[in-house]
């Protein structure tokens, strides 16, 4: 599946994953392309933070041309600006 991530500093970036793969790897994916720790990504589609490490992407209803929200997190918690307050 491809997707399409942004940031909050709005770097772009595409990914080709298959729909299967677990977040903690898609954070891995994200890291090398853009530098932050998987350690510290968060990850939100549609809205919905994908919190479980160990869910796939499917499971979560994400499909092949989906657009992804990557959040560096802050002391374990996501800034203010992800969750748009």
């Amino acid at each position: 599946m491809k997707l399409t991530i942004t940031t909050a500093d709005d770097q772009l970036f595409s990914l080709e994953v298959p729909g299967d793969i677990e977040i903690e790897n898609l954070k891995v994916y994200c890291e090398v392309e853009c530098g932050i720790p998987a350690g510290q990504i968060s990850l939100l589609w549609n809205g919905q933070l994908l919190s479980d490490g160990k869910k796939s992407l499917e499971s979560y209803g994400a499909v092949d041309g989906d657009m992804l929200f990557l959040q560096k997190t802050v002391q374990g918690k996501l800034s203010i600006n992800a969750m748009g307050n």
